[in-house]
């Protein structure tokens, strides 16, 4: 069983299903699987529910662990037995449950036999612990038949220091006790009425090392345990230096530096000069811990970067946590996933931090961080802004539409939560939400536009804040009256009152990703010789299927580095990597080199106009001259956009375009990255080419690009001055400044969401195109410094 998503757990399990959560740097179910292996079970049959592609991509069939592990995932939560239920036709034979956050070392043979000798239906493997109140209590007969048994007792209703561990031996025909398709516990609602019914329900006790892990607490004590020899297994990775200190693979330990035992370092980790580690610490995978550092009696999780001077006592580090120098955090705090805590800051005892936080320098928390960030109030989203954010668009759309679609992205439970807070103030405006549950926005965007619905998609921004995109009918961006008026009322929070009888519900609506999949890869055809593509970034994997119908495979990398060197070792053909809301694509080629956005957006294009043999396309200024040279080649029409994806989205799904396009509609191309994906390896089969080649028969010129700083304050001086200063018949103001030259262009494009300028240049060679981005920039400089 592992659909569990240890909300004790958070913020550690925030973007992470229970069950991977590291114990001495391996996930926690991998200690379920070494006892299944160790009985000899060749077949596992796993239950998912909270993010289930973590687990499935970690293990995949299993076969690398010794077994056969089939997935079972429920789509909406159906209790332990319940889950067990939906394996139904998996199950053939006498059976073990085991829960893949179980933490044990027990030898279970002894309690099979004596489950078969006794004919049971189900034993129960039970064990003996001084504090029983966090789990079921159970009382034997002489016999071990089971004659009472109460879940979770106060101290006045403990009768026994025997409890349940989790782990049962069960027959198949106890299935039929469990109802199909409905929330059931075994403990709660199974064990009850088999002990009513007295069904043969029996249990076994067994002593070993057996340690649950429900909250934070239990977790790091769980692995000082562990690192103090209480198992029989050897569960210390890597090789044993001295007494009690284990070096992984690949790790430098500075002269200087000081290990005390018990202590686990990761591989790939760096431990510089006079820095302090241990007693009772665990290094993941990929730690750099600075010079002048001392950790004790905490857990850092794997690529965290721990820096000069910095204190760790008795806490967790989640993955990525970058800690400044001399930040201090202290015992019982956790830090979430890909913090930053700016220098000197620090974390007092118990504080938990959600992930991707940033805390400003010298900043003293001694609070539990959740919402926003202490060091800056962009993109702050709190739930009261939320119910507030949803009645707002809400009031925008209550003339015109009596319903509305609300999704959210994957993530933590934050986003989940968020996503209720804004569904509260959309049905309290009168109407009925429509609710999807991590999506993508391509495909948020899709369900828009096939409900005909306005939408919220509560998605994942560059800098891991939630980042609303607002949506009308047809799945496209609002534009910006729209959005003006959203601000307005936002801050007006002047809503149309709608009485209490008059408030709507919610429903959630089920997501068909075969039929999206299909839809949208229609004009796909099925390779003769496919591709093989190593990705990062995050994993939909409604897609995996269709990729193999049309010949082509995915596999999984965690970064670039990782997909370069799947590319060398001709693991994979070409490589991808995908923004964190599914839209960006950016493209590595069969030597590993990465290909730009705009180039992939480009050839997209030519992918368009060669499945309709025509018709018109959109294109953002930043690659209109190279797709209008395409259009002359399909006697297409180029229609010019802004980057701005709101117009150039409207523009994509008008009727003029989309009427020109019988067969393959940009729409659909356009902000769906695996969609891009799969039309981009499609095209390859086509014509028989690799990435590269077809990129070179581009009409592309020499491209440089870069970023200048710009006070949000004078970024419109910027533009007018920069008007002044270059001929009118010179100048495209389709979207900031695009100067014209005969030998190639320059544009200046303020960014939407950065105080800065972004400047592209095109030329005829690369040195023209660094001239005109010189020369641009040199202007800028001097419109700033005056």
């Amino acid at each position: 069983m592992a659909g569990g998503s240890g909300s004790r757990l958070r913020p550690l399990t925030c973007d992470l299903p229970k069950p991977m959560v590291p114990m001495v740097n391996r996930p926690v179910m991998s200690y379920a699987i070494n006892i299944l292996r160790d009985l000899g079970v060749e077949d596992v049959g796993v239950t998912l529910q909270y993010l289930p592609e973590k687990i499935q991509y970690y293990y995949e069939d299993g076969k690398d662990y010794g077994l056969n592990l089939s997935y079972y995932v429920e789509n909406s939560p159906l209790g332990t037995a319940g889950s067990v239920k939906n394996t139904n036709n998996f199950l053939q034979d006498t059976f073990i449950v085991i829960s893949g956050d179980a933490l044990t070392d027990f030898d279970l043979q002894p309690a099979i036999d004596f489950h078969r000798e006794q004919g049971a239906l189900a034993t129960l493997v039970l064990t003996k612990v001084s504090v029983p109140l966090e789990y079921g209590v159970v009382i034997t007969d002489s016999e071990k038949r089971i004659t009472k048994f109460l879940e979770k007792p106060g101290w006045g209703e403990v009768f026994s220091d025997t409890v349940n561990t989790g782990i049962y031996i069960l027959e198949p025909e106890i299935l039929q006790y469990i109802p199909n398709n409905s929330f059931f516990d075994f403990s709660k609602d199974l064990f009850p009425l088999l002990l009513e019914k007295e069904l043969g329900l029996y249990g076994y006790n067994l002593n070993g090392f057996w340690c649950d892990i429900g909250d934070l607490d239990q977790y790091r004590h769980a692995q000082y345990r562990l690192l103090s020899g209480e198992t029989r297994w050897d569960i210390k990775p890597g090789r044993e230096i001295k007494p009690g200190i284990w070096l992984g693979d690949d790790c430098v330990v500075e002269a200087g530096s000081t290990l005390i035992p018990p202590v686990v370092i990761g591989s790939n980790s760096y431990i510089s000069r006079e820095a302090e580690i241990g007693p009772y610490s665990v290094i993941g995978e990929g730690v750099h811990i600075g010079p002048e550092s001392s950790i004790r009696h905490s857990i850092v999780w794997p690529e965290a970067k721990i820096n000069k001077g910095a204190a760790i006592r008795g806490a967790v580090i989640g993955r990525g946590v970058d800690a400044g120098p001399r930040v201090r955090v202290f015992e019982g705090a956790a830090i979430g996933n890909k913090v930053r805590l700016h220098a000197k800051a620090a974390v007092h005892s118990n504080v938990l931090v959600w992930p991707e936080k940033e805390i400003i320098e010298s900043q003293v928390l001694t609070e539990n961080l959740v919402w926003g960030n202490l060091v800056r109030e962009r993109n702050l989203l709190t739930l009261e802004q939320g119910v507030a954010l949803g009645r707002a668009y809400a009031n925008l759309w209550k003339k015109t539409a009596s319903s509305m679609v609300l999704s959210c992205g994957f993530g933590h439970l934050a986003y989940q939560m968020l996503q209720n807070a804004v569904s509260l103030g959309i049905q309290a405006s009168g109407i009925v939400v429509n609710r999807i549950f991590n999506v993508p926005l391509p495909v948020a965007r899709y369900y828009s536009r096939r409900l005909k619905l306005p939408a919220i998609h509560l998605g994942i921004g560059e800098d891991g804040e939630v980042e609303p995109q607002f949506l009308n009918e047809m799945g496209v961006t609002i534009g910006n009256a729209r959005r003006r008026k959203l601000s307005q009322l936002q801050r007006s929070q002047e809503f149309v009152e709608v009485p209490l009888n008059n408030w709507s519900d919610s429903r959630q609506t089920e997501v068909d990703y075969d039929q999206y999949t299909l839809e949208i890869s229609s004009s796909c055809q099925k390779a003769a010789v496919g591709s093989t593509i190593a990705l990062s970034g995050p994993q939909f994997f409604f897609w995996n299927k269709r990729f193999e119908d049309l010949g082509h495979q995915l596999i999984y990398r965690e970064n670039r580095q990782g997909i370069i060197t799947a590319i060398q070792n001709g693991e994979a053909d070409l490589g991808a990597e995908v923004g964190l809301n599914g839209e960006r694509l950016i493209m590595l080629n069969e030597q590993g080199v990465g290909v730009k956005h705009e180039t992939i957006l480009t050839l997209l294009l030519e992918i368009v106009l060669f499945h309709n043999k025509g018709g018109s396309v959109v294109a953002p200024v930043t690659i209109v001259d190279a797709v209008e040279r395409l259009g002359q080649k399909w006697h297409a029409e180029v229609l010019k956009s802004k980057v701005d994806s709101a117009v150039s989205w409207a523009a994509i799904t008008s009727d003029f375009v989309d009427k020109s396009q019988p067969w393959l509609k940009q729409r659909d191309v356009w902000g769906d990255a695996y969609a891009q994906l799969l039309y981009i390896c499609d095209y390859l089969a086509i014509q028989g080419r690799g990435l590269a080649s077809l990129i070179e028969q581009l009409p592309l010129g020499h491209r440089l690009e870069k970023n200048i700083s710009c006070p949000w304050e004078v970024k419109g001086q910027v533009v007018r001055k920069l008007l002044e200063a270059y001929p009118s018949n010179l100048v495209d103001t389709t979207d900031g400044v695009k100067v014209l030259r005969p030998d190639g262009w320059v544009l200046a494009i303020p960014n939407l969401t950065h105080p800065e300028y972004r400047i592209l240049a095109e030329g005829a060679s690369q040195e023209i195109a660094r001239s005109l981005t010189g020369e641009l920039e040199e202007k800028v400089s001097e419109i700033l410094t005056q």
